[in-house]
């Protein structure tokens, strides 16, 4: 069970990082296709991976919104003569469980990729986000939504 959840985890991870990235320009549409079929995968994989990235950008988007209007209900309710902690407090949590259910969506759309593409091809595709990220010297997180779970570097490797 242990080794599921850290396995979850860095897919969650990669997965969460590729979904919220916008395609570079000079990569087209097309371009996480061509990075997936680099793993090895197939097109029917491709096909189904695609479409849960694109699935899960699009279930987030007004997530994340509501983060963008908590947050700014929330600056707007300090800055009052007379806060309301616990309206303040009530708006905080809101946000927190906001963040929770996306980081639930992400697991489950991690577990369905992980089914997908199997153990080999989600371990090379975690340890090559890892090496993107360390090159591009970004640290995970979705705009203004700061992520502090696992990182994809603590995924188990595969016994040979």
């Amino acid at each position: 069970m242990k080794k599921l959840t850290m396995i979850c985890m860095a897919l969650l991870t990669l997965a969460v990082g590729v979904a919220a990235a916008q395609p570079m320009p000079m990569m087209g549409a097309r371009g996480h296709d061509q990075m997936l079929k680099r793993f090895g995968l197939t097109d029917d994989q491709v096909t189904q991976v695609t479409a849960l990235l694109a699935k899960q950008r699009t279930e987030s988007v007004p997530m994340l919104a509501q983060i963008k209007v908590l947050d700014a209900q929330i600056e707007q309710a300090m800055t009052s003569a007379n806060t309301d902690l616990k309206a303040v407090n009530a708006m905080v949590d809101k946000k927190a469980q906001i963040r929770a259910d996306i980081q639930k969506q992400f697991l489950a759309m991690s577990v369905q990729i992980h089914q997908i593409v199997g153990d080999q091809i989600f371990y090379e595709m975690s340890a090559a986000f890892k090496a993107h990220r360390r090159v591009m010297g970004q640290h995970w997180s979705i705009r203004s939504v700061p992520f502090d779970g696992p990182r994809a570097d603590a995924a188990p490797q595969p016994q040979q």
